[in-house]
């Protein structure tokens, strides 16, 4: 037989009577819920709709299943990980604070800051993962609509939401106000929906990554590199920035052997770039330096420089997806030390004409071709008449060939040719 010890009778009862009295102090929190307690100590369940009366404190982790919590105005903390299920789960911060020692996961439902404070230690993941270890998408919702809102975020943020309705609700990101502070990187592997002026803030001390992982666009109205002049930001897919706030370097990371795209209306400093990308740049606030190819969609250098290590090559309008393709010196410098390719190329690498535009319009600018200048631009484009180059001003110095495959027309202005 074996011998029971009164210290061990003693210790079963001192940790029986901490866990009844954790579970009263939690009931004495909570307005109008019911709580089931997890398999492991410490872990609390909330299976009914729940308003806060006064703040919280859970020392495991944390279920929201199919019901809301509100935190209304409190603090709620959790030293484990907050799971959040079902369609109609919502966790509702409502001006308070809801902290997680851990994990996020939103495998449904809603997370609505509503002037309110998230603040997630580990990672915070947008998405089911399944029993290989891959992400899955979910119908689920980051909502962010007061400008007081901040999403901390520790670790890594990961999203693989609905971007379309489900149920007659929007599913995605639905952002127009408030701050994402994310310390890691960013896997998004579906649509993040719609965004207005949300600002995103990458305050990692390292190197940090915005990883678009289906092509399906990371969209970020407004974003701030934190110590930036000390690190480098990798990017794959495609990433749409509104306003880049900071000098920032670029690697450019190819994925399925497609160079990523990068489209920013507005940058306020300098840009490095390492490798070959797609780029669009509505207005440039700085210098941008390319090391390896580019494929312009649309750049407007606004008086600054644009250098170019290896060949750049002038997208064709994309009206669909609202790509205009006009490279627009606008009192800047150029400097391509490959060729410049006004042409689109084919998979028998065939030059294809482009619906795009060279302009040069400002005694100021100058493009310099340290290769070949190819041209076969479509014979209609700028409204509607068969010129192709506007270049009315400025100079043009080329070391190699121009090749012309299409009939390439100036305006009726001059500019002048170096070769």
């Amino acid at each position: 037989m074996k011998k029971v010890t009164l210290k061990r009778m003693f210790d079963t009862f001192a940790f029986s009577l901490v866990a009844t009295l954790m579970a009263t102090i939690a009931f004495v929190c909570l307005s109008g819920s019911n709580i089931a307690y997890a398999a492991n100590p410490g872990d609390v369940v909330i299976d009914q709709d729940t308003i806060l009366s006064s703040d919280l404190s859970v020392s495991g982790d944390l279920y929201v299943d199919s019901v809301t919590f509100n935190c209304n105005r409190h603090t709620v903390t959790v030293g484990g990980n907050v799971y959040l299920y079902g369609d109609n789960g919502k966790i509702s911060c409502i001006g308070g604070e809801l902290i997680v020692g851990k994990n996020l996961y939103v495998r449904a439902g809603t997370v609505y800051l509503n002037g309110g404070e998230l603040r997630v230690n580990g990672d915070a993941i947008f998405a089911w993962i399944d029993e290989d270890e891959h992400y899955q998408e979910v119908k689920a919702v980051l909502k962010m609509d007061n400008e007081d809102d901040v999403f901390t975020i520790g670790g890594n943020l990961v999203t693989y939401l609905y971007g379309s309705s489900y149920k007659g609700k929007q599913c995605g990101m639905l952002c127009n106000a408030g701050c994402i502070k994310l310390a890691k990187n960013w896997e998004n592997y579906g649509a993040c929906g719609n965004t207005e002026d949300l600002e995103v803030v990458l305050t990692g001390g390292g190197a940090q990554k915005l990883l678009d992982n289906n092509f399906s666009w990371i969209i970020i109205p407004n974003l701030t590199v934190n110590n930036s002049t000390d690190r480098s930001i990798t990017i794959s897919g495609y990433i749409d920035i509104g306003t880049l706030n900071s000098s920032v370097s670029i690697i450019a990371k190819a994925k399925s052997k497609k160079s990523p795209c990068l489209y920013i209306e507005k940058t306020k400093g300098s840009l490095d770039i390492d490798g070959d990308i797609e780029l669009h740049i509505g207005k440039a606030g700085g210098n941008i330096s390319v090391n390896g190819n580019l494929l312009g969609w649309g750049i407007r250098l606004s008086g600054k420089k644009l250098e170019v290590k290896g060949d750049y090559q002038n997208g064709s309008n994309k009206y669909d997806d609202g790509l205009h393709s006009e490279l627009y010196l606008d009192g800047g410098t150029m400097i391509v030390d490959g060729n410049a390719i006004f042409a689109s190329i084919d998979a028998d690498e065939h030059y294809q004409a482009i619906d795009g535009i060279l302009k040069m319009d400002n005694e100021s600018d100058a493009l310099s071709i340290g290769g070949d200048l190819i041209t076969c631009f479509s014979e209609y484009y700028y409204s509607h008449t068969k010129y192709n180059m506007y270049c009315s001003a400025g100079k043009i110095k080329l070391a190699g060939n121009w090749i012309d495959y299409n009939r390439c027309e100036n305006n009726s202005g001059t500019f002048e040719l170096e070769l």
